[in-house]
């Protein structure tokens, strides 16, 4: 006996196979992956647009100024898009080009903009000059080597 437990047998017990097979094909279709990402553009506009925004522009390559332009003048938030091209134009100071260079330094306001350009008209006095980096014209060996 099963202690009063009775079980039940009948037409309802079994699924029929039309529901069977309607069960068996939406739990293949639940591969438990990952929803799709949305790229920033589909993103409702607001900060974590403008975020987005900022995290892309910090894997362009340095030879992507005009997608750096681009993506920044998507961005809403001015203080999110002086940080995005600041942080940018730093990291890759030495392949930008001073007449694009001073379009990306417009972008920028007030003191930032200025010291943008004076780290474009003079890149040298910005780099780092570590003593493991390959010696190039704007990295010449120490006197003495």
């Amino acid at each position: 006996m099963c202690n009063g437990l009775t079980t039940r047998s009948g037409v309802g017990d079994i699924l029929p196979p039309m529901k069977l097979m309607m069960l068996i094909v939406l739990l293949s279709a639940c591969d438990g992956g990952e929803p799709a990402t949305q790229t920033c553009d589909e993103m409702a506009a607001g900060l974590s647009r403008d975020q987005c925004y900022h995290d892309e522009i910090k894997t362009i390559p340095g030879s992507g100024i005009e997608d750096v332009l681009t993506r920044a003048g998507l961005i809403q938030d001015p203080i999110v898009r002086q940080a995005s091209v600041s942080a940018w134009v730093k990291a890759h100071l030495n392949e930008i080009p001073r007449d694009r260079g001073q379009a990306l330094c417009q972008m920028l306001d007030g003191q930032d903009q200025s010291y943008c350009m004076r780290q474009l008209s003079s890149p040298h006095l910005y780099e780092d000059r570590s003593p493991v980096a390959p010696n190039n014209p704007s990295n010449p060996p120490p006197p003495g080597n």
